[in-house]
């Protein structure tokens, strides 16, 4: 994957779970993020979700606008959101942490 100068790279973080949803998240752990998001930071929620543990990917706000249909300013709202409401940490430099399966109490569960 390539990076450019200033783009966000995130790092998912998420429990296997076998044989239950394509995107390997819990109904629990959506249906949480569900009540506690905004639209467009829930849409980018399972934009994330969708890759598998350990995947690296740098979602530009062009492609998650492509394929998630969010405004710039709403794809820059939701990442603050995801952040504010813990489901994103930020790491060192542009390197941040995704988990799909945050409880809203600082734990992964």
């Amino acid at each position: 994957m390539g990076v450019f100068a200033n783009q966000r790279v995130v790092v998912v973080q998420k429990k296997r779970i076998e044989g239950e949803a394509l995107m390997c998240i819990s109904k629990e752990s959506w249906k949480r993020a569900a009540k506690v998001l905004t639209p467009a930071a829930f849409k980018l929620y399972l934009y994330l979700a969708e890759n598998d543990d350990g995947h690296v990917l740098g979602p530009s706000q062009r492609v998650v606008e492509n394929e998630i249909g969010i405004s710039k300013n709403s794809y820059y709202s939701a990442f603050s959101e995801l952040i504010e409401k813990g489901y994103i940490t930020k790491e060192t430099g542009g390197l941040y942490r995704f988990s799909a399966n945050y409880d809203g109490h600082g734990r992964i569960v």
